[in-house]
């Protein structure tokens, strides 16, 4: 019967180590994991700084091109009205 006690207890003891193992591998995965998602955090954040910068960059761009036909359309209004006075 000792021997009995023996052998459970110490196969108790072995279960309990694997356990603790198992427990100590995810605890050492969940910080990697969590890790991994701050630097996704902080990547994403990059990626919206510069999508907002190439926005704004994008709507001078567009502001200057509107300017550019304004006056193109203002240039062809003059050169027609010349036109008609030559003739």
């Amino acid at each position: 019967m000792k021997n009995r006690n023996n052998t459970q207890i110490e196969k108790l003891i072995q279960d309990n180590e694997h356990l603790s193992r198992i427990c100590s591998n995810q605890d050492v995965s969940f910080k990697n994991l969590d890790n991994d998602r701050l630097k996704l955090t902080m990547k994403v954040e990059e990626l919206n700084n510069e999508i907002k910068g190439l926005h704004s960059k994008l709507n001078v761009k567009e502001d200057n091109l509107g300017f550019t036909r304004n006056q193109l359309e203002d240039a062809n209004r003059t050169g027609i009205m010349l036109q008609v006075r030559l003739l």
